[in-house]
């Protein structure tokens, strides 16, 4: 008897889990999009959208500017040389991450630069060569200060389409938290509650007029994409692909927003990835 009442509360906890799935795919009018892609290649290909792949590129970032130090780095190398006393320093840069998301349809390929403020510090030493010269060895380390807050741009085919700004510690900013309010919203009205949330980051900003964001829930490895207040697609990005033996396979599932536009659909798509993308460069 306690085997068969055991049997049947799981096959009740079951069904109820189904119906709770269910439910936030469909009380919501999402259409379900697949994303195949292997182990750390950032290559994906793309089921249930026009659009057959999609790559992520542009992660190592470089310098686009440097704040004047006294000396100069010719002077700081001349007095290591002729003194032996290591001279080095730091100096206050701006990095950009060159993001670039390529598709199967070249039209809709983004460029997407991300602007960090950051700093170089710089260590200089007098060394002895084989010969018995010497020289001057250097070393750097680089110093990203994502907490300061980051900005950037989406280009598609020359055009400006987003600028925006990410939030690390999205809670101590109102309009990172107003955005987390709604996703909280969007997600209880869909039949599914949000349990013990971590927000990595935020972005939020503008694209094609419209005011949008993007929000990654660290708890639950789920990406979500607001535009006007409407909750446009969730994507959960940890999910080992069972269609494929191989277990560094990983299957990305986005749950979009249903929309008859083609081209409203392909950006919901980029846009999730573009959150994908983030994943990667975030502290």
């Amino acid at each position: 008897m306690k085997k068969k009442s055991l049997l049947l509360l799981c096959i009740f906890l079951f069904i109820l889990s189904e119906n709770e799935t269910k439910a936030q795919e469909t009380n919501g009018a999402y259409d379900t999009i697949h994303i195949y892609g292997k182990g750390n290649k950032k290559k994906y290909s793309v089921e249930g959208s026009t659009i057959g792949y999609i790559e992520l590129a542009g992660y190592n970032p470089a310098i686009v500017h440097k704040l004047a130090k006294f000396g100069g780095d010719l002077v700081g190398e001349s007095l290591t040389s002729l003194t032996g006393i290591g001279f080095g320093g730091t100096r206050d840069v701006e990095f950009v991450y060159p993001g670039h998301i390529k598709t199967s349809m070249p039209d809709y390929n983004w460029q997407m630069n991300i602007y960090c403020d950051g700093s170089i510090t710089t260590e200089r030493n007098r060394v002895k060569n084989s010969d018995g010269s010497h020289s001057v060895e250097t070393t750097e380390q680089r110093y990203y200060y994502w907490e300061r807050g980051t900005r950037g741009i989406i280009i598609e085919n020359g055009d400006t389409i987003s600028r925006y700004q990410i939030i690390s510690y999205p809670h101590s900013d109102s309009i990172a938290s107003e955005y987390i309010r709604i996703v909280t919203s969007r997600e209880n009205e869909n039949g599914y509650s949000l349990l013990n949330p971590v927000w990595k980051y935020v972005l939020y900003g503008e694209f094609r007029g419209k005011e949008c964001a993007i929000l990654f829930n660290s708890s639950e490895n789920i990406i979500y994409n607001v535009e006007d207040d409407e909750l446009k697609s969730i994507m959960v990005t940890n999910n080992y692909s069972t269609r494929y033996k191989k277990k560094d396979q990983i299957e990305i599932k986005l749950l979009a927003q249903e929309n008859s536009d083609k081209n409203q659909e392909n950006d919901i798509l980029r846009m999730a990835m573009f959150g994908q993308f983030l994943l990667f460069i975030t502290p």
